[in-house]
């Protein structure tokens, strides 16, 4: 059976709300260094849109076959979506328009 292997690694993320007209959009952008799991939470209005970057800095420090579980969840119980980045594919990027009201992470 397969254990899972726990790898310190430098994740750059960045979260921009997208907004209803032509102001300059709000931004949250990080490095989050970690070893096991990272949340982090934003409360997002019904038709809110924003652009989801996550991705590895790194990627050739990942042990070999290393892999990395990106996860958004909306309000919705059908509103969130899961990658899984590795050295050959370490980043996604996304627009989400949040489907109601609601903390999402």
């Amino acid at each position: 059976m397969r254990k899972p292997c726990f790898v310190g690694l430098v994740l750059a993320a960045a979260f921009w709300t997208l907004p209803a007209v032509a102001d300059e959009p709000a931004k949250i952008a990080e490095r989050i260094a970690f070893s096991g799991t990272h949340a982090q939470a934003i409360e997002l209005s019904a038709g809110q849109t924003v652009e989801i970057s996550a991705g590895i800095a790194a990627p050739s420090r990942l042990p070999a076959n290393g892999r990395v579980a990106v996860e958004w969840s909306g309000p919705a119980a059908d509103s969130g979506f899961r990658k899984i980045l590795h050295a050959l594919d370490p980043d996604v990027y996304l627009i989400y328009r949040a489907p109601q009201a609601g903390n999402t992470r």
